[in-house]
């Protein structure tokens, strides 16, 4: 049985900064297309 989070809007609008960061991070460290990159978008 799979577990579901549930955020509160301010959690998840925290999530979702965290996300955009690391994707932009790891576009910068990578390169837009690399695998990990990809993955992460």
């Amino acid at each position: 049985m799979e577990k579901t989070f549930v955020f509160s809007p301010f959690e998840l609008r925290i999530y979702i900064e965290f996300l955009r960061l690391d994707l932009i991070d790891k576009g910068l460290k990578l390169g837009l297309n690399n695998d990990r990159t990809v993955i992460a978008s």
